[in-house]
């Protein structure tokens, strides 16, 4: 009787393919990251950082940046400018139809982790 070379055998080769596969490939549960707590208001979104601190510079100099503070966040390969920290969403329209007669004509309401007093 020949014996076969376990490296050889089909299902040892399967073994390995599956092994490598939950060895290599991250498990993206494992930190899905915080939980969205309220609203901040876009007002662009490129893939490129250089236009995306452009437009967040000239948001601060034309209205400055007492008032509403402004982000500058890198989701999915693309940069976007969010602006201020609401719990609510009534909050968030408000500045959204500002910035929107400001001429951020694109501008809209996202539901995001944002920062906050606890003692609010």
């Amino acid at each position: 009787m020949k014996k076969k070379h376990l490296r050889n055998h089909k299902h040892y080769r399967l073994f390995l393919l599956l092994l490598l596969l939950v060895i290599v490939i991250p498990n993206s549960e494992a930190s899905p990251g915080p939980t969205p707590n309220g609203y901040r208001v876009q007002i662009f979104a490129n893939k490129s950082k250089v236009e995306a601190i452009k437009v967040k510079s000239d948001y601060e100099a034309k209205y400055g940046s007492e008032k509403v503070k402004l982000y500058i966040e890198f989701i999915d390969g693309w940069y976007k400018v969010r602006l201020g920290d609401f719990k609510t969403k009534e909050e968030a329209q408000y500045l959204c139809q500002k910035v929107k007669q400001l001429g951020y004509t694109d501008a809209w309401i996202v539901f995001t982790v944002i920062e906050f007093d606890e003692n609010d």
